[in-house]
């Protein structure tokens, strides 16, 4: 098998100890991988909210409504977002960032960041590069 496919195999490997590694770091934070990716999402917007329907639209969770709001409900009752309705449109859920949130977003960020920069530990500056776009370029052939 490991002859045959190759890429397949290494992916693989990669992509367990990468989870590994993620779920270690996001369990310290009480938190799962789609929990960051909203938190991430809030904390990159312009004004730190979002709704339910713009979070399900970006790319980054690749989820269901019924997923998106069970992510707003437990980082609800984690205290790390606060949920409310939109002012102009009163169907419409928001989600708002909390302080908490903030720092959580923050810390697991960062450590998220340091499995990044082991993983391209050894590689040079224009190696990164190119593993990055390759790495790109796979994932949008097979979307």
């Amino acid at each position: 098998m490991w002859e045959e496919n190759p890429c397949t195999m290494l992916i693989r490997r990669l992509y367990l100890s990468l989870a590994r590694l993620s779920n270690r770091i996001l369990h310290q934070h009480d938190l799962t991988m789609s929990q960051l990716m909203t938190l991430l999402l809030l904390s990159g917007s312009s004004e730190k909210e979002l709704s339910l329907k713009e979070l399900l639209r970006e790319r980054l969770l690749q989820t269901s409504q019924p997923d998106v709001a069970g992510i707003a409900s437990r980082l609800e009752k984690k205290g790390l977002v606060s949920r409310f309705q939109d002012a102009a449109d009163r169907r419409v859920k928001r989600l708002s960032i909390t302080t908490q949130g903030e720092q959580s977003c923050s810390a697991a960020r960062g450590e998220i960041r340091s499995g990044e920069d082991a993983l391209l530990a050894g590689m040079t500056p224009e190696e990164q590069n190119t593993f990055r776009r390759l790495l790109e370029k796979a994932a949008q052939n097979l979307t």
